[in-house]
């Protein structure tokens, strides 16, 4: 069973907090860590989450022990023995607290699991992808959009009780936009906007998982109707791509415009040197430029092109803001977004 999103966070705290060589549960240095920025947990939280954990199996409460009797609590098979300090510790603790909480194994086993899946961008982005769709159908005032910087206040902003970034929300906005779920006007912006699309709306109102809807959505590709009319063409048709006939039908493919692609290019290139890359993805931001330059007239190469692109760009936005540029980088986005998306 997931950790509701505070005793998630909670867990995140006593994992990394955890005191060496000891399977006590030291939720003292998670409280104090509770006066950080962003708070790790609200104090007042504290018994309702250490309940969870007892009622779950993470924890276990000792009572009030003798000395010799808490030994046994911190020690485990395979672990080294804990030093004296660790034991007067242990045995100062559960006086002043009439008893502590242990870690069973089970418990350290699924905390460490969910710090470690907290950690893998493609759960991350799977959540960010549902929960920002959601977020925006719940919290949009009839014809008015939801306002992004909201978002941050919610539990949607935490994953396995790990936090986002805004870059991890930026990119997650692209994919959704660009997929036609929704719209999105000044993310890069303090005042991000969002509207949902119709697609978006039957997504929300499916109650499925956003891959699993895409998955099961029949591919929607250019349809043409076929007329089973004559049609006369004046003029010689040697070499003419024209199907005749009353049963054909002709798909049309259309390219990228080559004069808006020289532009988005000469665009991203303005700005590269802005974005404070390190060395590695600077080179590799160039070579992309220049394969989209050479290959994004065909729609199906350039937009997997644009997508690395964009995945190089996104984490450098903070340093596109330090150095002025964040007008020229979000134009540059929202071309490329337009042509590809």
């Amino acid at each position: 069973m997931t950790p509701p999103t505070p005793t998630a966070r909670f867990l995140q705290a006593a994992v990394r907090f955890r005191l060496p060589d000891s399977w006590i549960l030291d939720y003292s240095a998670v409280v104090i860590q509770s006066y950080s920025e962003p708070p790790v947990c609200d104090p007042e939280n504290l018994d309702s989450i250490l309940e969870w954990l007892c009622a779950h199996n993470y924890t276990r409460w000792v009572p009030p022990n003798p000395a010799a009797r808490a030994r046994g609590f911190i020690l485990r098979p395979g672990n080294p023995k804990p030093p004296d300090w660790l034991i007067e510790a242990a045995s100062r603790l559960n006086e002043e607290a009439g008893g502590f909480y242990t870690w069973t194994d089970e418990g350290w086993r699924n905390a460490v699991e969910m710090v470690n899946k907290s950690r893998q961008p493609s759960l991350r982005y799977r959540h960010l992808y549902n929960t920002l769709a959601h977020w925006a159908y719940e919290n949009s005032p009839p014809g008015l959009p939801a306002e992004l910087p909201d978002f941050f206040e919610t539990d949607g902003w935490w994953f396995l009780g790990a936090p986002m970034t805004w870059a991890e929300i930026f990119e997650a906005v692209l994919f959704l936009e660009r997929e036609g779920f929704l719209r999105a006007v000044g993310v890069l912006s303090s005042r991000g906007r969002l509207w949902l699309t119709d697609l978006g709306i039957i997504f929300v109102q499916s109650e499925k998982d956003l891959r699993t809807f895409m998955a099961d959505r029949t591919p929607q590709g250019n349809s043409f109707n076929t007329t089973h009319n004559t049609v006369n063409i004046h003029g010689n048709t040697n070499n003419s791509n024209i199907a005749s006939g009353s049963h054909n039908s002709q798909a049309i493919t259309h390219g990228v415009d080559a004069h808006s692609l020289a532009q988005l290019v000469s665009q991203l290139r303005q700005i590269a040197p802005s974005l404070d890359l390190p060395v590695d993805d600077a080179q590799d931001l160039a070579q992309e430029i220049n394969a989209l330059e050479r290959e994004g007239v065909e729609p199906g190469r350039g937009r997997r092109i644009w997508r690395r692109i964009a995945r190089i760009v996104t984490p450098a936005l903070t340093s596109a803001v330090a150095a002025g540029s964040e007008q020229a980088v979000q134009t540059a986005i929202t071309a490329g977004s337009q042509m590809f998306g």
